[in-house]
């Protein structure tokens, strides 16, 4: 005879009870509902501080929108022959490589052709 109790090992017997003998009883096959954790202080500080950064960006967003919508309405420029700027973009790549005009006099005129010039 064996020096269990039962004549076997108390898991192999709780094994057995909860397959075969009762596993409503032990809850087998069934959904276990576990109780919600609770949320730490610093947990809901984070959260809120999360929540007050998020409210404060829209709130900055929304004040840029506002101010770009009330800004004055830049004037359209009148249309210009953009053949004729980019005759004017050859003329000024030519006076450079012939020296008639200084590099730093290059770059001005070149970027107000570059405003001027619509890319489409």
């Amino acid at each position: 005879m064996s020096h269990y109790r039962w004549g076997h090992p108390p898991r192999r017997s709780l094994w057995v009870a909860r397959t075969f003998v009762a596993p409503e009883y032990f809850g087998v096959g069934e959904e276990l509902e576990m109780a919600p954790s609770r949320s730490t202080v610093g947990k809901l500080q984070r959260d809120q501080a999360k929540r007050a950064k998020a409210k404060a960006k829209l709130e900055d967003r929304q004040a840029r929108r506002t101010e770009r919508d009330d800004a004055e309405p830049v004037e359209p420029r009148p249309e210009e022959d953009q053949g004729k700027l980019l005759e004017e973009f050859a003329r000024l790549h030519e006076d450079l490589e012939e020296g008639r005009i200084s590099l730093d006099d290059f770059e001005v005129r070149q970027a107000d052709l570059r405003e001027r010039l619509q890319v489409n």
